[in-house]
């Protein structure tokens, strides 16, 4: 894998490659929006003032993959959650871990504690709350591949809801 230019790029891989002990792939990518068609996971992370300070925005491939490989799950687990377009309770459960580690992201950014709220399941845009704050974040759009598992794009925004 050629060097990772995007320094959250780089701190994804490195926070991946350490979780899964297992080759993660993690390249920058063409800007990924959540719609009817591509539904998405959307992990919310907040700051001490509980401010939204950061979006992982998911595909369901990213987030069914993520999810299984944490606990060696089959593949054909995550392939069949993906395919119906809805993650069950184990893998989306096991995606929060994965999210909930990912707060380091964000961290660097805002200068304070980053803590994950809550993880929207299927999500087909951002709520309300978040649009304005999705237009206007600054994001990495990467494709994640855990090796033995699959690929799918993340959307990593970060910056202050407006």
């Amino acid at each position: 894998m050629a060097k990772i230019q995007d320094p959250k790029a780089a701190t994804l891989h490195t926070l991946l490659s350490g979780l899964y002990g297992r080759p993660v792939e993690v390249q920058v990518a063409p800007k990924f929006e959540p719609t009817s068609i591509k539904p998405c996971v959307i992990a919310v992370y907040i700051g001490n003032e509980d401010q939204v300070m950061g979006l992982l925005v998911c595909s369901f491939a990213a987030a069914g993959y993520l999810g299984a490989a944490l606990s060696l799950l089959p593949k054909s687990v995550a392939d069949e959650s993906i395919k119906k377009g809805s993650l069950d309770e184990g893998l989306l459960e096991n995606f929060r871990e994965v999210a909930n580690i990912c707060s380091s992201l964000f961290t660097e950014h805002v200068g304070s504690r980053v803590h994950l709220q809550t993880v929207l399941a299927k999500a087909v845009a951002p709520p309300p709350e978040h649009k304005a704050f999705m237009q206007s974040a600054v994001r990495t759009d990467v494709l994640v591949d855990v090796q033995g598992y699959g690929s799918g794009p993340i959307s990593i925004r970060v910056g202050k809801s407006t």
